[in-house]
C-alpha cells in the first residue's frame, strides 16, 4: 500500500532546510535514468540518512532506496535503486530520526 503525504508537507520540509543551513542538499541536478542517484555533499548535524522515495503528482509513494549519513560532511552521496526511477523522486534527508530537509529529483527525458 502506498504512503501518500501532501505536498504542503514537503513544501515544510523544504523550508526547514532553510532554517538549519547544516542540515542540506546541495543544489539539485538533473540525474540520469538508472539505478543510482548521485546526491553530492551533504552537510548533517548529527547521523542520520537520506532517504529517496517515488515523487508523483506531489504524492510520496514507496521507499525506493536510502544510504547511511554521519555527523559533518558526507561527501560523493550516492543511493541505490533497485531499478531506474520511472518519474520524479523526492530525496528526504533523516536525522536523528526527524525529516529535516528535502529535495525533488527529477531525472532525463526517457531516450536521452
Amino acid at each position: 500500500m502506498k504512503k501518500l503525504i501532501p505536498l504542503a508537507l514537503v513544501a515544510l520540509l523544504g523550508s526547514t532546510s532553510l532554517a538549519l543551513a547544516q542540515d542540506a542538499f546541495p543544489t539539485p541536478s538533473v540525474q540520469a535514468r538508472d539505478n543510482q542517484i548521485e546526491l553530492g555533499t551533504i552537510s548533517t548535524t548529527g547521523a542520520g540518512e537520506v532517504q529517496v522515495y517515488d515523487f508523483q503528482g506531489g504524492m510520496l509513494g514507496q521507499m525506493l532506496g536510502s544510504t547511511p549519513l554521519v555527523s559533518g560532511a558526507n561527501a560523493d552521496v550516492k543511493v541505490s535503486l533497485p531499478n531506474p526511477a520511472q518519474g520524479d523522486a523526492l530525496a528526504v534527508l533523516v536525522v536523528d530520526g526527524r525529516a529535516v530537509a528535502s529535495q525533488v529529483v527529477q531525472f532525463e527525458a526517457s531516450g536521452g
